[in-house]
Order: C-alpha cells, then sequence, then structure tokens
C-alpha cells in the first residue's frame, strides 16, 4: 500500500509542477481558451472532498453498514482532518492564488479566509477518506487514491490553493486516516447499535 501511495503522490507532483505558476492565472488562461469545460470538471470533482461528501459517506456507512465500523472511522477521520485542517491555515496564514501581488506568502495568525491556503482541506478529507476505505477495501486502494488526488488536482485548477498547499493537505490527510484506521486516534466513539431482544 505504501509503494501504491508513493506512486500516486508522484504522479499528482508531476501533474501538478505544471501549476507552480499562480493557479489563478492558470485559470484564467483556461477558460481564455475554451477550458470552460474542464472547469465545470474540476468544479464537480473538487466536491468530493467537502465536508458534506464525507458526512454523507459516514452516514451511508453507520445506517447501512454499522457493525463494520467503517462509519465510525470515516467520521473520525473527517473531524480530526477538520480540526487539525482549520488550526493550521488560521496559524500560517498563507496568501490563497488569487489574492493580488502576495504570491503565497505566509502572513502568520489570520482569521482572513483569502489567507487560509495551506493545507488544502479539501485535499486533506479526501486523502483522508480515501486511506480509511483503502484499509478495508485494499485492492480498491489506487483508485481511491487517485481520485484524493483529482480532487486535489481540482483545487488548483480551480485557483484556491498552490502546489505545495496540495501535497501538505494529501501528507495531513493520509496521516490522519492511518492513524484512525490502525485504531490509534479517535475522538468519535460511534458503535452500532444492540440488536433488539428476541420475543
Amino acid at each position: 500500500m505504501r509503494r501504491t501511495l508513493a506512486a500516486v503522490l508522484i504522479i499528482m507532483m508531476i501533474g501538478l509542477a505544471f501549476g507552480a505558476c499562480p493557479a489563478s492565472a492558470q485559470t484564467a488562461s483556461a477558460a481564455a481558451s475554451g477550458g470552460k469545460l474542464g472547469l465545470t470538471l474540476a468544479g464537480l470533482v473538487t466536491h468530493a472532498g467537502s465536508a458534506g461528501s464525507s458526512i454523507a459517506l459516514s452516514l451511508g456507512y453507520l445506517v447501512f453498514d454499522p457493525s463494520s465500523g467503517t462509519g465510525a472511522d470515516l467520521a473520525n477521520a473527517s473531524l480530526i482532518t477538520a480540526v487539525a485542517v482549520v488550526a493550521a491555515k488560521v496559524l500560517l496564514g498563507r496568501a490563497r492564488p488569487y489574492v493580488e501581488g502576495a504570491g503565497g506568502r505566509f502572513t502568520g495568525f489570520s482569521l482572513d479566509g483569502a489567507y487560509h491556503s495551506m493545507p488544502s482541506g479539501h485535499t486533506a478529507n479526501a486523502f483522508a477518506m480515501a486511506t480509511v476505505l483503502a484499509d478495508r477495501y485494499t485492492t480498491a486502494a489506487p483508485a481511491l487514491y487517485a481520485a484524493a488526488a483529482a480532487v486535489g488536482a481540482s483545487r488548483v485548477a480551480l485557483g484556491v490553493h498552490w502546489v505545495s498547499d496540495v501535497l501538505v493537505g494529501a501528507m495531513v490527510g493520509v496521516t490522519i486516516g492511518r492513524a484512525v484506521a490502525e485504531g490509534r486516534l479517535r475522538v468519535l466513539e460511534l458503535s452500532a447499535p444492540d440488536a433488539p431482544p428476541a420475543r
């Protein structure tokens, strides 16, 4: 599994290396050259890393497969990732690509969303979910990590993150997802309801 993850991250880094320039400039260029379909696709893909997607996935497992523990692990990974990401964003205060003249600089503590670029929360969440699911469905691991990498690429394509934000987000997500999947990190205790007594 480590080799698969390493391969996916390397592919993602190579692909995103072409996005080393400010993503907002890429977005404008893509739109000007008829890349609106690509931007629309990126907009759709990016939602896979949203909080709403992870909540829906967690609830789906909690309702339809409560005894597997997958829903509980997904919920824990998503919540812990969200807390870690928000704390890092506020403390680092990195300017997003669309902030004029900022060049991605770090300002330190900031409550301004325009300075919450690092790490990418959508990417971190996508990789946390992928890692939990890959622990259970090992043969699907390459597809899961590829989907998470696509979320990261979409964040750069949409002009809201730098490449390094996405890479750090991926590392955060994998680290937390692995810790949760291995039972080393947990804040929520969610278990299957007890079966009603037989009559």
